[in-house]
Parts: C-alpha cells; sequence; structure tokens
C-alpha cells in the first residue's frame, strides 16, 4: 500500500480484523503519535464510481475583426479576447526538521533488555515534551525531538533504580539522529545510592527549593516499588567537631523524610539515621573531597 498506510516511518505488523473484512490493525511510529510503536486502526473504502461532468466546448478565438455595413456605414466587430489569468506560484513548502534520539536500556549486570519509560525533558522549562518506552524484547528505543540542543532524560522501570542523565546534541550535528545508550541497576537489598543536587542552608537542615527535583524523584522511585523499604543517610565532612556533624547529618536526613511523607509516601517505609563524617566516599583533604562528603543517600532495607 502507498500513502498514508506507508510513510517514512517503519509500519509493522499488519493484522486484518477478525469480525470486519473491511478493517484492519497496524503500528508505526510515524509523527503525531504518543511515542515508539503505536497502535492504529484503518478502513478499506469501497471503490469511488468516476462521475461524468460535461465541460462547455469553448468557441475559437478570432484574430480577424468581422466586417459588416450598416445603412451603408462600415462597422467593424472586434472579437473579444479574455485576459490571460494569472497563474498563483504555490509558497514554497518548508522542508520538516526530523531528528530522532535512539539507543537501549539494558540491565547493568546482565546486560538484558530492560523496559522502561523515558521521559524527554526540556531544560528551560523543566517540563517533559516527550515519552516513549524500551522494548522489552530487546531494549531498543526511538524518539523525535524538536531540535538539537541538551535535553535531561529520566528512565524508570520497576525493580531498577531510576536514572536521570543529560544529553547534549550539538546544533552542529551532520545527521537527524542521535544515539544514548542507558545502563539501569537493578534494586536489591542494601544498594545505596547518592541522592545528588540535595541542598541545604548553609549550616542548616532546611532544604532549598533546588533539592525537591531530585527528592521527587526518589518519590516516583517509592510509588513504582510499594514493596520498597529505604533507609535515608545524611553525611558531613570532617570539618568542625563530630558531635555537631552527627547531629547536622542526623537533622537533614529528616528533612528529606520529612519531605518525603508530605509526598505521601508511608512513614513506616523510611528510617533514617545520621553518621557525621565517619562513612567518608572521598579524600577530606580538598575542597571536591569535602563537598562529595557532604551528601545524603538512601539505602534498600527491604524490597
Amino acid at each position: 500500500s502507498g500513502y498514508p498506510i506507508n510513510t517514512p516511518w517503519d509500519e509493522l505488523f499488519y493484522y486484518p480484523s477478525p469480525v470486519n473484512d473491511s478493517m484492519f490493525y497496524f503500528v508505526s511510529d510515524r509523527s503525531g503519535g504518543i511515542g515508539g510503536l503505536d497502535i492504529y486502526q484503518g478502513i478499506i473504502l469501497p471503490p469511488v464510481k468516476p462521475a461524468i461532468i460535461e465541460l462547455p466546448v469553448q468557441q475559437p478565438v478570432k484574430t480577424e475583426p468581422d466586417t459588416v455595413f450598416i445603412r451603408d456605414t462600415l462597422v467593424v466587430i472586434k472579437e473579444l479576447v479574455p485576459a490571460p489569468l494569472s497563474v498563483v506560484q504555490p509558497a514554497p513548502v518548508k522542508e520538516e526538521f526530523i531528528l530522532f534520539l535512539s539507543g537501549t536500556v539494558k540491565d547493568s549486570e546482565t546486560g538484558e533488555p530492560v523496559m522502561a519509560k523515558i521521559d524527554i525533558i526540556d531544560l528551560s522549562g523543566d517540563l517533559v515534551i516527550a515519552t516513549t518506552a524500551s522494548s522489552d524484547i530487546d531494549g531498543t528505543y526511538r524518539i523525535r525531538l524538536p531540535e538539537k540542543k541538551p535535553y535531561m532524560i529520566d528512565l524508570r522501570a520497576t525493580g531498577f533504580m531510576s536514572d536521570l542523565k543529560r544529553i547534549n546534541i550539538p546544533a552542529s550535528l551532520a545527521t537527524n539522529s542521535f544515539n544514548f545508550d542507558a545502563v539501569l541497576t537493578k534494586v536489591k537489598v542494601g544498594t545505596k545510592v547518592v541522592l545528588n543536587n540535595i541542598l541545604f542552608q548553609s549550616g542548616k537542615s532546611v532544604l532549598t527549593a533546588d533539592s525537591y527535583s531530585e527528592i521527587d524523584r526518589l518519590v516516583n522511585f517509592m510509588e513504582d516499588n510499594p514493596q520498597v523499604k529505604i533507609e535515608i543517610s545524611g553525611h558531613t565532612d570532617k570539618t568542625g567537631s563530630e558531635p555537631l556533624n552527627l547531629k547536622l547529618s542526623e537533622n537533614r536526613a529528616r528533612a528529606v523524610t520529612d519531605y518525603l511523607v508530605q509526598k505521601e509516601i508511608a512513614r513506616e517505609r523510611i528510617e533514617y539515621k545520621g553518621f557525621g563524617s565517619v562513612q567518608p566516599i572521598a579524600d577530606n583533604g580538598t575542597p571536591g573531597g569535602r563537598t562529595k562528603n557532604r551528601r545524603v543517600e538512601f539505602k534498600i532495607l527491604e524490597f
């Protein structure tokens, strides 16, 4: 079949209706769909009988005038020649811009495909502009993007830790496709994850507004995996006295816990604890190391 069934996109899995001979189904990733391979319904129309339209025969245009005598007076009769029709040139059709993001999503340990929900986030407005899902057969996905620029890609799959990555698509990209492969970590008891971009007022346990988007990702993870119980842990660098560090880290872990409870995550699913500076993950002797040590983590307690 030709257009509109076949397009430059992929049309697959033609399936006739079992109850209606004039109806069929197929899947396509064409423009305007929800994302990925969408299901479409087609109807076979009956043939149209051609209509016969009779057009009047145009009289030939005379090139020489007729002359007649009326009461001995010579009268010249000129044939009126219609003015030529002006031809309106159609406006040039702007070439449609096409850019696809594609790749695979797989298990970080086994390499097996993972069916994940994929949200594309526009950084300028922090809004989800496109959504698709990776295949559970081979982990592949493909999604259309509006322009070449940086985006955030949010990946979520049941039984796996969610992941948020930044992708930078250069404006100078010479092709109409950009590849991004992702791996997700399977949820296990004891798994620890650092919550990035959790910020507090200096020396206090008050969350800043910039922290909310990161904690909201943890909220999504808890909602996607209702059987999970976690421990929120606060950590500091080695600056200052250890009793103060211990108290500060505990208060910050509690602040994150309180935010989760406000988002309707059951309190009995969350524990929190402060560890002060006794569990460093970097060198406290450098500014960069101290920054990494000032962190909030969560650990899987039950799954």
